[in-house]
Formats: structure tokens, sequence, C-alpha cells
């Protein structure tokens, strides 16, 4: 009834349009709302605070470089989103901002969630759309990752090249 509601009011207001023109625009507009997700350049995001970062700061030797762009999605844009590495929480991410992190050579299972430490808008859900996937990494590599969340609240996950 509630999607129905602005529909009848349409009707009301625009009696010389054809029901089918509006359908067409309440369609429309629809399909252009969906899943806005604009990747962010490297350069213009900044580095997250370093009350954010949680862990895995400390250069090691033959250390790996792992680096995580968050960018600007079309939902949860005010909400913090977590970064864990192998289950330990390191970072809190904001839009259009990045985390470094070192590690060691291997296997590393790097997980993207809504914050735990989120409040008022931003507590719950965390797991809901949860984003889990396996680095394996090279002693002095460097592999950087970018995600957003889209309007269906899916976290979408890209590789750079």
């Amino acid at each position: 009834m509630m999607i129905l509601t602005p529909v009848v009011l349409m009707l009301r207001t625009y009696q010389h349009v054809s029901l089918i023109s509006l359908l067409i625009i309440l369609v429309l507009t629809t399909l252009s709302s969906g899943c806005a997700t604009v990747f962010t350049q490297n350069s213009v995001a900044k580095r997250a605070p370093s009350e954010r970062m949680l862990g895995l700061q400390t250069h090691l030797n033959n250390a790996a470089t792992l680096t995580v762009v968050r960018h600007e999605g079309a939902i949860s844009n005010a909400c913090f989103y977590a970064l864990s590495i192998n289950k330990k929480l390191v970072a809190r991410l904001d839009l259009d901002e990045y985390a470094q992190f070192f590690l060691p050579p291997g296997k590393h299972t790097v997980e993207i969630d809504r914050d735990p430490q989120g409040n008022f808008l931003c507590e719950g859900g965390a797991g809901t759309n949860a984003r889990q996937w396996e680095v394996d990494l090279s002693a002095n590599d460097e592999k950087v990752y970018h995600f957003a969340v889209g309007s269906d609240g899916k976290i979408t996950l890209q590789a750079a090249k």
C-alpha cells in the first residue's frame, strides 16, 4: 500500500498523462537510483585517521603491504565499515578512505562488514552482508583492493590491476 499511495497521488495530479507514461517514469526512476557505486581514484582517497587504525601498522622485514580503499556507494554512507584480517578488527573506514597494513608472507583472510562499534542509525546488521576473501601474499608484495556498498546493501569488491 505504501508504494501505491504515491502512484495514486500522481494519477490525481496528472490526470491528463496516461497511466503507461507514469509507469514508465516510475520504472526509469527506480532503475536510475539502483546500484550506484563510484570507485574513487587512489589519489583522491585519504588515509584513515590513526584512531581508527587498530592493528598491523608495524613494518616487518619482508612484509607484504595490503591496501584497502573504501569508495562512495549508494547506501550506508554515514556509517563506518569494519575491516578485519585473520578475524581481528584492524580498521574502521569512512567514505573515500584507505588503510594500509603490513603482513607477513602467506595466506590471510580479509573481511569487510558493518562496523560493530556503530551506534544509532549505524548499529546492527553486522554479518548480514559481510564480504570475505583470502589473499596470498609474498615477501615485499603489494596488493590493493577497493570496495563500496551498493543500494542492495551488498559489498562490491574489486582488486586493483
